[in-house]
């Protein structure tokens, strides 16, 4: 598993394309060449993201939300957001 410290803050890149398509949430990239589909759980992390929320933050709204160990949110969150990362579609925040 990828460790990223949960002090890290991201934000997603410039000029992407969102749609909401029930429960799922569509990105597509800026040229609109790529779509990424995401699931209800990604859709939620995906729209708590800002440049101001720390993963910790994240975290803690996992938790909350789905009602699971902090453990496994933890090791679920990093995958999305290492997932997101590698898509090209977050940046970290400075």
């Amino acid at each position: 598993m990828n460790t990223i410290s949960l002090g890290k803050k991201f934000k997603k890149k410039a000029r992407l394309k969102i749609r909401e398509l029930g429960d799922e949430l569509m990105v597509m990239d800026a040229k609109g060449e790529k779509i990424h589909a995401f699931n209800e759980t990604s859709a939620r992390i995906w729209q708590w993201i800002t440049p101001q929320t720390s993963l910790e933050t994240l975290l803690d709204k996992v938790v909350e939300a789905y009602s699971v160990s902090r453990h496994q949110a933890k090791k679920d969150l990093i995958q999305v957001v290492t997932d997101m990362q590698k898509l090209g579609l977050l940046t970290e925040a400075k």
